[in-house]
């Protein structure tokens, strides 16, 4: 369990990687998850609970890599699920349910590719601001407000 931290929970930086396997992770002050930059694209965030970060994201990422891969996780109640900015990467087979703001945004130039996930009862399902181009493919995205 990786919880009530003054930060976020996980931080990856730049020219780092981690295998983050079966964690329950909840209510962190920032980002329950928190990436990006060149050398994180070996990154793989899989079977998590992701639940209540208390100021903001499940999972941040700025400037992730294509290898990236976010899987299998069940990220709810947080204000924005997974946020993507200026980042590539994979998100597969996640429950993304009951976050205030979305279930995913994305912004800047991102190009992720969301896969077979389930995003619901959120206020928006995905928000892809410009200049932002995600592959979605197979989602269930329902239930939300918008």
């Amino acid at each position: 369990m990786i919880s009530h931290n003054y930060n976020q929970g996980i931080l990856i930086v730049e020219g780092s990687s981690a295998e983050i396997i079966a964690n329950k992770i909840e209510n962190n002050i920032k980002a329950n998850i928190a990436l990006g930059g060149e050398q994180t694209s070996k990154t793989r965030i899989l079977y998590n609970y992701i639940f209540n970060s208390k100021s903001g994201e499940g999972i941040f990422v700025v400037e992730g890599e294509r290898e990236l891969l976010i899987e299998d996780n069940q990220i709810e109640s947080n204000q924005d699920g997974l946020v993507f900015v200026n980042s590539d990467g994979k998100v597969k087979g996640n429950k993304i349910m009951h976050n205030t703001r979305s279930g995913v945004l994305s912004a800047g130039r991102t190009t992720a590719s969301v896969i077979s996930n389930i995003v619901e009862d959120s206020n928006t399902g995905i928000l892809i601001k410009d200049p932002s181009e995600l592959v979605l493919r197979k989602n269930e995205i329902c239930k939300n407000n918008v």
